[in-house]
């Protein structure tokens, strides 16, 4: 509850900074919300890395490889990291290329998902 009242904080800070500097000096408020939204992400480092050590061990448990896990992490930060960037470029009226940085986010995916995709097939094949 403490990571969200410093998450809630740094962007009422600046969004109250950017609505003042909105008028006069409009690339500085950019810059002030573009720095808090990485000031937030790093915030949320400690917080993914121990998400990413339980599922890690959740995965080895359960008998996953380690090509289908790590594609699995891969996907799931590339997902996030695509929707920061595109909600980065939204925010700053540049949605053209916040729709580029989706499609090639989601190629990227497809990409990284092929291992599962191959594991997937030889299981099925092994099971025929």
């Amino acid at each position: 509850m403490e990571l969200l009242g410093k998450i809630i904080g740094v962007a009422f800070v600046a969004v109250t900074a950017y609505s003042l500097l909105r008028v006069e000096q409009p690339q500085i408020g950019r810059l002030l919300i573009v720095a808090a939204g990485c000031l937030i992400v790093i915030l949320l480092a400690d917080p993914i890395s121990s998400v990413i050590r339980t599922v890690s061990s959740l995965g080895k448990s359960a008998g996953l490889t380690s090509v289908v896990f790590s594609s699995l992490l891969k996907i799931v930060g590339i997902g996030y990291l695509t929707e920061f960037s595109v909600s980065l470029c939204n925010d700053n009226d540049c949605s053209a290329l916040g729709k580029k940085i989706e499609l090639g986010g989601k190629i990227i995916i497809l990409l990284s998902a092929m291992p599962i995709l191959t594991d997937t097939i030889t299981l099925l094949e092994a099971l025929i």
